[in-house]
């Protein structure tokens, strides 16, 4: 029998009675902690066009902002997602973490409208907790993650902020100022 996955930890758990926050935690679990994508979920990621991943190893926990065009994150299905892994500098940290452990928590935000009172429901701050995945496809790298759990966060604390475009480098094939650095352009 498979062991069942549990939303909080004990450890979790001792805070919430400790600061007597353990009835809101569990009616948020019930009513808000999901197995899989709603419409409302979709709808963020799908116009996102970046996320925060923290993945782990054994000695320290990262995270890394991975970016792309609306849409650059594929909804597979109720409880799938993916997306390219873009070479940044090259250091491979999320995934080799990934390959180490492949729990993960992403991590998608609506800086624009943190709270958008036009759309009742609408999450501007959502988790996806998960077990990701490696797969090269054509010389290519993907992230596949498996979605364990989603669930969107208060946004009450969140600033304002203006989207002004996307990155260049997305735009046109551009060369990043650090490949062009005397010590990395001769080993590239």
């Amino acid at each position: 029998m498979k062991k069942k996955e549990l939303f909080y930890s004990k450890k979790q758990i001792k805070f919430q009675k400790r600061f007597y926050g353990d009835k809101v935690a569990n009616a948020l679990k019930k009513n808000r902690v999901y197995k899989k994508l709603e419409e409302k979920h979709k709808k963020l990621i799908k116009n996102s066009n970046f996320f925060i991943i923290a993945s782990t190893n054994k000695k320290h926990i990262d995270c890394s902002i991975k970016c792309g065009l609306p849409g650059f994150v594929n909804i597979l299905g109720k409880n799938l997602v993916e997306w390219q892994d873009y070479d940044g500098n090259r250091m491979y940290r999320t995934l080799g973490n990934i390959s180490e452990n492949n729990k993960v928590t992403l991590l998608f935000i609506d800086l624009e409208k943190p709270e958008k009172k036009e759309v009742p429901d609408y999450p501007t701050k959502l988790r996806i907790l998960g077990n990701a995945k490696i797969i090269i496809r054509k010389n290519k790298v993907f992230i596949r993650v498996k979605i364990s759990f989603v669930f969107p966060n208060c946004p009450r604390y969140l600033p304002n902020y203006k989207f002004i475009s996307p990155s260049t480098y997305l735009l046109k094939k551009k060369v990043p100022q650090w490949k062009k650095r005397n010590y990395i352009k001769e080993i590239l």
